[in-house]
């Protein structure tokens, strides 16, 4: 049986699934979990309830730093690293721990839509959605690609269901990859030039000056990018900012 570090976010249902399914399994045995430090308590008490034997357990932003993680990776000769909705920079350093590489779930067709905000970008650049299992490297999102599975940028498609479709395919890759992942037998291909977006970057996009003029297909596009939660876009009047948050119906014909 494998050993194996996991880099988590409590607070995500999805996360939590695929360490619901690690526990499951007899081929990875999860030794290590580093939550991300804003993970709410009882929700790492779920992830916990899956295991029988529990893994050391770890909330650290900053993992490269603790002395304890280090040490008890090279005791339990632990080789393998996943990371599933982590969302903290890991640094170079405590990725070359793992000879055998830390694979990160990246729920974007890669390589666009780098970093966060993946289901805006999609939909305003027009790319392809999806879930990309890959290499992580020192550079954001940027490693070797292992496996990918894409699904179409149609007009009507909101964040909302980008986001949900493209994480419920962390844990479909992961299942289809696993035995390939326990043996080591991977294959990877380097990225091509993608894209990558900024926080800035966001904000610029989303906030419309009153006196732009936009086409229809562009309102569209933001509409339907903004679509989730309390989000939306703003428009700027002098100096002052407007929310606007989206809410889509679908009418009758």
């Amino acid at each position: 049986m494998k050993k194996i570090l996991v880099f988590a976010q409590a607070n995500s249902k999805y996360s939590r699934r695929i360490l619901k399914y690690l526990s499951t399994q007899n081929k990875l045995k999860v030794s290590i979990i580093i939550f991300s430090q804003d993970s709410i308590i009882k929700n790492i008490k779920k992830c916990l309830s899956f295991y029988e034997i529990k893994p050391n357990i770890f909330l650290d932003s900053k993992p490269h730093k603790n002395v304890k993680i280090g040490n008890l990776v090279k005791k339990n000769k632990i080789n393998l690293a996943i990371s599933t909705s982590y969302i903290h920079i890991i640094d170079n350093k405590f990725l070359k721990l793992f000879s055998e590489g830390v694979i990160n779930l990246h729920p974007s067709a890669l390589p666009f839509n780098r970093g966060c905000h993946h289901a805006f970008w999609g939909i305003m650049d027009g790319t392809h959605h999806g879930c990309t299992m890959h290499y992580m490297d020192n550079k954001i999102d940027s490693g070797k690609i292992i496996d990918q599975i894409k699904f179409k940028n149609y007009q009507e498609i909101t964040a909302e269901e980008v986001i949900r479709r493209s994480h419920n395919l962390m844990l479909v890759i992961l299942k289809k990859n696993l035995k390939l992942i326990a043996n080591n037998k991977l294959k990877k291909k380097k990225q091509k030039k993608g894209s990558y977006h900024s926080r800035k970057m966001i904000i610029k996009k989303s906030t419309l000056n009153i006196n732009e003029k936009i086409s229809v297909d562009f309102l569209w596009r933001l509409l339907r990018a903004t679509k989730i939660k309390n989000h939306g876009y703003f428009i700027k009047i002098n100096n002052k900012k407007f929310k606007i948050i989206s809410k889509i119906i679908k009418t009758q014909k």
